[in-house]
């Protein structure tokens, strides 16, 4: 799976401490495996009336 990030992403990526940097890479690889992973606390949003699965 490919996951592409924003310029926005990484600008924020390089500015927070390095703990956060490795929460967020585990948090990567989780969702590259199984991006429906209980860990990740995916949950539905509603945007207009419509389900949108995040």
């Amino acid at each position: 799976m490919k996951i592409f990030f924003t310029k926005d992403f990484h600008k924020r990526y390089k500015e927070v401490n390095v703990r956060m940097q490795n929460s967020v890479d585990e948090r990567i690889r989780i969702f590259q495996r199984d991006p429906l992973d209980p860990q990740l606390n995916n949950h539905e949003l509603k945007k207009n009336g419509k389900d949108i699965a995040v």
